[in-house]
């Protein structure tokens, strides 16, 4: 990916609006862990909600590190199902799409993010999404971004 003036100039980039959301469970060493590479991340001043989802049977030291978490990039929202719903339902029902400008970043509390991890993130959009030659080249936006650590076993 190349990072031309074009694109740090262009309009998109104050367009497009990027939501957080955390899948959590019962795991408070891990959500520390994340939360803690979150809170030293750079966000450039964006203003980007941040939202935790969790399960009927979450843990009292999962919801605390969560309602205590400081975000001074944005709203900070705790949902915590009634009726336990399991991971599909969690990761499903954690963000919806309100136009074309809003992408959604879904962390299970189980990772850990570089500190450049939004910057990355915003110029992959700008160029995948908005660049009418990459457009053009894909013969459509992008839609998703998918990362995985796909473990191999050999038996």
């Amino acid at each position: 990916m190349i990072l031309t003036r074009s694109l740090l100039l262009s309009t998109d980039w104050a367009k497009m609006t990027i939501s957080i959301s955390v899948i959590t469970q019962n795991r408070p060493a891990s959500l520390v862990r994340l939360l803690s590479s979150m809170a030293s991340a750079h966000y450039v001043g964006d203003n980007i909600p941040l939202s935790f989802h969790m399960d009927r049977k979450v843990d009292i030291q999962t919801l605390r590190l969560a309602n205590n978490f400081d975000w001074p990039h944005g709203n900070k929202l705790l949902h915590r199902r009634i009726i336990q719903g399991g991971l599909i339902r969690a990761v499903s029902e954690s963000w919806y799409p309100t136009s074309d400008h809003t992408f959604g970043l879904l962390l299970e509390d189980d990772v850990e993010v570089s500190p450049f991890f939004y910057l990355w993130l915003k110029y992959t959009l700008l160029v995948y999404h908005y660049d009418p030659k990459v457009i053009f080249m894909l013969n459509k936006p992008l839609d998703s971004i998918s990362i995985f650590i796909y473990i191999c076993l050999a038996i």
